[in-house]
């Protein structure tokens, strides 16, 4: 799974994007272990509190794995 984030620089409201983190998913797709790698990932770079969206595709597991 791969994760990159945007940010706007606060001063220049310049646009910028970096790869985050490329996490590989051993055993089933299911909601339980998406959102453990997300959270895991997210932990990992002490983000959590400045992460406002995650954008994902509308795939079943990604839905049930935000709920």
């Amino acid at each position: 799974m791969g994760f990159t984030i945007h940010w706007l620089n606060p001063i220049t409201l310049e646009r910028n994007s970096r790869a985050l983190a490329c996490r590989r998913m051993l055993g089933r797709h299911t909601y339980d272990n998406i959102a453990e790698i997300i959270e895991k990932v997210l932990t990992e770079f002490d983000i959590q509190s400045k992460t406002t969206l995650i954008f994902t595709d509308n795939a079943a597991y990604f839905v049930k794995a935000f709920k």
